[in-house]
């Protein structure tokens, strides 16, 4: 019986391990909610896996931050992989892509955003950013543009 599930990343995360790849999930989570929510999705598809999805948040890394290099380097610790043999998806250009790039990551897809809605200071501050440089390093304007496919 196939499963559908309520956002399409998890969909599509699904995909990936079914190519045999390593999942784990990396927040900004500082707070003890907001890391037990991050937790809370990675059991959400690990169920599907027969295998558990690791979590770093910033709260389990001394509260850093993307895009410090400290938690993406935590991930791959977890993964018992090198930094260069990962690929990070995120949806924020300034802190998931360009953070994962400076860490040495293999590889990094920005995808569209999950949930509800992004913090203030990503609301107004970042989004707003990121949509100015996108044009100019051949991304859509709008994020809704983007494909969602694996």
């Amino acid at each position: 019986m196939e499963m559908s599930y309520p956002y399409d990343n998890v969909a599509a995360l699904m995909a990936y391990h079914a190519l045999g790849l390593k999942l784990g999930f990396i927040s900004n989570a500082n707070s003890l909610k907001r890391t037990d929510r991050a937790r809370s999705l990675a059991d959400m598809a690990s169920g599907e896996l027969d295998e558990p999805i690791e979590v770093v948040t910033s709260l389990l890394v001394g509260g850093k931050k993307m895009p410090r290099r400290k938690v993406f380097d935590r991930m791959a610790e977890v993964l018992d992989l090198p930094n260069d043999r990962l690929c990070y998806f995120g949806d924020q250009l300034l802190k998931d892509v360009l953070g994962a790039n400076w860490a040495g990551y293999g590889g990094t897809v920005l995808v569209t955003p999950y949930g509800r809605g992004d913090d203030p200071g990503v609301k107004y501050l970042q989004r707003p950013l990121e949509a100015a440089i996108r044009p100019f390093i051949g991304l859509p304007l709008r994020t809704k543009k983007f494909k969602a496919n694996p």
